[in-house]
């Protein structure tokens, strides 16, 4: 039976199938490959992981005098998991280096010969670090100073320096057990792209009974690297609501600049997957989609009103706006939305364009940690999602809400049932994913009665129910932003880094004040 370390294109190339990876960059990859094969004599180096001398040098390496602080109390297995066929295109080599002699050495990781895309190599460490986390660095060719790179590796790793590289994204650390034992880290690293790579697709729903225009955006670091994983290693998946309206005139809708925020190691690596809730070319509907019930006026009383009075006045306000809408085209089908996201459009997208699990086998789409993203009313569905299918989405991106529907729907499902859901969300309850996170935020030159009032009062409500701020819940106020893209736009950064910041990223969320 294969396990996670065997070749990709080998265990592809046993069961008669291309490699999983997308067809977007499966022809470039192909491409280059064939390179690969016909320009193999360029290929060749006179060091790196497959040159006897390397592996000695590995193993001396660790005999080195421990640091100041002690004896030698374990091991540490680096394990990268890399494509073989860019390693043995291109000159030099993977090595490491590490916080545990604060990166003053790098040492080769040397290539398994039963394994080839995966590269190991133990480090030793010193009793006084044992319970500590340590930073562990990969790097490609690190100071050989090629003269020039061969066609053949250009042609896999466009970017390939021959000075060197260090992987891109966020850093990477190991916990080191308290008692010495061994411990290993099982890292998938990208050095040469620096572009994301997006195809477009119309789907068909059974659930909504209407096609959708589909677009996914895969970092960079996945198109390099599409060796497989477990789901806990896979990118986030990101889902966007309301594609028609995100940006269209910056290129790929804004993805290259999120992407940018984790090619620099800001937050984690995400796939980006954008649908336009357009039909036929009317954006309008969009609106039976995005809210889960009919229109509604204010009942004559709810938790919610006695909470908040003000909240029949704005909807009394808003609801003529959404009864012209109603006549046409109606609400209340939002959860047919979300059955096509979980049901039809993930699990394709999913054995489509991501890598596959250990050994080879499908990933569990359940295990992915997948978020939804809306503005207005899709940030409401954003919030419904999460909410009502905590077993389903695992966080809510929600920029500036329509949580006045309904006359504050959602503020009276939180008040009345909030702890008791947060109870069930930390006994496991809903799944593996822990309790989902929400992000809000909204502008100050919005209208405040239907907008920062609601909003103020969901993100105090959940609060009230136990989720923890800057963990959980997070609110970002806009100052001087008005109900607009380039607002939105503006925001998303600092939702991103909210609800996909890494250790050490350089940028954080800031609780309100």
């Amino acid at each position: 039976m294969m396990d996670s370390t065997q070749s990709y294109a080998a265990m592809t190339r046993a069961e008669g199938k291309q490699p999983s990876w997308s067809v977007c960059y499966r022809a470039a990859w192909t491409a280059a490959t064939t390179l690969l094969c016909t320009a193999s004599w360029m290929a060749g180096r006179t060091a790196g992981p497959h040159a006897p001398g390397l592996g000695a040098w590995a193993r001396e390496a660790r005999a080195e005098p421990p640091a100041a602080g002690g004896q030698w109390s374990g091991e540490l297995r680096v394990v990268a998991r890399y494509p073989s066929a860019i390693q043995d295109a291109c000159p030099g080599g993977l090595e490491v280096s590490s916080s545990i002699d604060s990166f003053r050495s790098t040492v080769a990781l040397v290539q398994q010969s039963k394994h080839p895309d995966s590269w190991e190599v133990a480090l030793r460490y010193p009793s006084s670090l044992a319970g500590t986390k340590v930073q562990l660095s990969l790097l490609q060719n690190a100071g050989r100073y090629e003269a020039a790179a061969p066609a053949a590796c250009t042609a896999l790793c466009p970017g390939f320096s021959t000075a060197g590289m260090q992987t891109w994204g966020p850093k990477m650390f190991a916990q080191l057990p308290a008692d010495g034992s061994p411990a290993s880290a099982e890292l998938w690293p990208s050095f040469c792209q620096a572009r994301s790579t997006s195809c477009t697709e119309e789907l068909w729903s059974q659930a909504a009974q209407r096609p959708f225009n589909v677009t996914v955006t895969l970092p960079s670091s996945l198109v390099e690297n599409p060796l497989p994983r477990p789901e806990g290693k896979l990118p986030s998946v990101l889902v966007r609501l309301d594609g028609q309206f995100l940006w269209p005139y910056l290129p790929n809708n804004g993805d290259a600049s999120f992407a940018a925020l984790s090619l620099a190691g800001a937050v984690r690596d995400l796939v980006f997957v954008t649908v336009d809730l357009a039909k036929h070319g009317d954006v309008l509907w969009r609106h039976p989609l995005l809210v889960p019930t009919s229109l509604r006026s204010c009942p004559d009383t709810s938790a919610a009103l006695e909470a908040w009075p003000s909240l029949r006045r704005a909807w009394e306000a808003y609801q003529p706006a959404y009864q012209r809408l109603n006549s046409t085209y109606g609400f209340g089908q939002a959860d047919a939305l979300l059955d096509f996201i979980t049901g039809e459009m993930l699990p394709r997208l999913v054995t489509k364009y991501l890598p596959r699990g250990p050994a080879g086998r499908a990933l569990r789409v359940r295990d992915l940690d997948v978020g939804l993203w809306g503005a207005s009313d899709a940030g409401y569905t954003a919030w419904y999602g999460a909410w009502s299918r905590p077993g389903d989405f695992d966080a809510a991106l929600m920029q500036t809400p329509m949580v006045l529907w309904n006359c504050g729907e959602a503020l009276d499902t939180v008040k009345r049932t909030g702890r008791e859901w947060l109870r069930r969300a930390r006994a496991g309850e809903f799944g593996s994913g822990g309790v989902p996170r929400f992000y809000m935020d909204h502008g100050e030159q919005e209208d405040p009665r239907a907008f920062a009032a609601p909003i103020e009062s969901l993100y105090g409500v959940l609060r009230q129910s136990g989720l923890e701020d800057g963990k959980e819940v997070f609110l970002v106020r806009g100052h001087g932003d008005g109900h607009f893209d380039n607002a939105f736009y503006r925001r998303a950064f600092r939702a991103l880094v909210a609800l996909y910041g890494v250790e050490d990223g350089g940028l954080g969320y800031r609780p309100p004040l």
